[in-house]
């Protein structure tokens, strides 16, 4: 295999947003880690909705798809954080901590804003001495 293929084939999945089934799983991923971020909300919800409204937020955002990776990340630390202080019950939160490390490690997919502000960009030179 020249090495241009196997570049190829290693850079692919990393840059594309997978659409079609794919795609709509990361849409089902992304819905899955919204509902137990907001789950988890209302468990902490007793310490005050100061701190709801941001998880709420960040809902919001992996629903929409927006800044996915980062709402992602900030759910992983969330789950740790109820898991460390006891706050929620342990299996919802390590569903959350699953959920939300898988959905920051693939990304949020082609039915998403962040693929349709970052998707993919063919760049072509005309550069004469070629």
């Amino acid at each position: 295999m020249p090495a241009r293929d196997r570049l190829a084939a290693v850079t692919r999945p990393f840059f594309l947003s997978p659409g079609g089934p794919a795609g709509a799983a990361l849409v089902l991923l992304r819905l899955s880690t919204a509902t137990s971020s907001v789950g988890v909300a209302l468990s902490v919800a007793r310490h005050g909705w100061p701190c709801v409204v941001p998880l709420v937020l960040i809902a919001a955002a992996l629903v929409l798809g927006i800044g996915t990776r980062i709402a992602a990340a900030i759910c992983v630390l969330l789950a740790l954080g109820v898991m460390a202080s006891g706050a929620g019950a342990l299996m919802t939160a390590i569903v959350h901590l699953l959920d939300a490390m898988a959905l920051a490690m693939l990304g949020p997919g082609a039915l998403s804003i962040d693929a349709r502000r970052y998707g993919l960009r063919v760049i072509t030179s005309h550069d004469a001495r070629r």
